[in-house]
């Protein structure tokens, strides 16, 4: 491995290990207090965004609960893994060759159009 190399590398562990810790910390805090960061566009216009959800996902999970992790937000439960694939493929592509992983846009906007779907699907009442 080269020095750029490991210094993309480094950077890279550095910024998910960040994202890692502040992540893990805010779930300790709402784990301990059971005060969470309410979503600012549902307590402004009442509707769900296509964020909603996520802290309960992270919850269910931690507690081993999938079923109810995937009833918080189906939508987000599902493309999860894709999303983080899609950047772990970008960033290993980065460590690499200094450049990120080429993903056809059609798969960035087929990915917003869901979401944009789901939104609307999840705000219909019932």
């Amino acid at each position: 491995m080269s020095l750029e190399q490991r210094a993309r590398l480094y950077e890279t562990i550095r910024k998910y290990g960040a994202i890692l810790v502040l992540g893990s910390c805010y779930l300790a805090f709402v784990v301990l207090t059971g005060c969470s960061i309410p979503c600012p566009i549902h307590f402004v216009t009442g509707l769900l965004c296509p964020g909603c959800g996520a802290t309960r996902i992270m919850l269910s999970l931690f507690n081993g609960h999938a079923g109810a992790a995937f009833d918080a937000n189906p939508a987000l439960f599902c493309m999860a893994p894709v999303i983080v694939g899609l950047l772990i493929r970008d960033e290993a592509s980065w460590v690499r060759t200094g450049e990120g992983a080429y993903t056809p846009p059609f798969i960035w906007w087929g990915i917003a159009a869901f979401f944009i779907v789901f939104t609307i699907w999840r705000n219909i009442p019932a």
